[in-house]
């Protein structure tokens, strides 16, 4: 029979001290995203005209795709470049600015606009709030943006 020459406790607190780290890191708050990531994160998913996988504060993510993909049903194919500028978070509401930028076809010029967001802290962290004027100022739920050429080498965004 071979004899074992560990300590006899060593195995006991190798076991104690597994089951502490588990505990620990079971308990250790989670890190949660500053509402400025939040809204990088939808300023990404609005460019390439996919939000399904974002948390909104007043709608599920399919739900809220379906609202964008009618708000850009009428573009073309032509998807904006998105970006998140400032955010002032006051308490469990933030505030933040997107800029669009749209390279419109036939010609040299963008249309640029900004639009205002909300995010909500909610059990799930920041969320945004859905809203059509997020993705123009005067959007509303019945309408889409619209771009056409008027003329050779014209073209007017409505």
């Amino acid at each position: 029979m071979r004899e074992n020459r560990h300590c006899p406790h060593s195995s006991r607190w190798l076991g104690v001290g597994a089951c502490a780290l588990l505990l620990l890191s079971g308990c250790s708050p989670s890190v949660e995203e500053r509402p400025q990531d939040v809204i990088s994160g939808l300023a990404a998913g609005l460019s390439r005209a996919d939000v399904s996988q974002i948390g909104f504060s007043n709608g599920a993510g399919p739900e809220i795709q379906a609202a964008l993909e009618k708000a850009y049903a009428m573009t073309g194919g032509i998807e904006p470049q998105v970006r998140a500028t400032e955010v002032e978070a006051e308490d469990d509401v933030a505030r933040g600015e997107l800029a669009w930028s749209w390279d419109l076809p036939a010609t040299d010029q963008d249309w640029s606009y900004s639009t205002s967001v909300e995010l909500r802290r909610t059990d799930n962290g920041w969320q945004p709030t859905w809203a059509p004027t997020m993705v123009e100022p005067g959007l509303s739920e019945t309408e889409a943006l619209r771009i056409r050429t008027v003329q050779p080498g014209g073209v007017i965004a409505s």
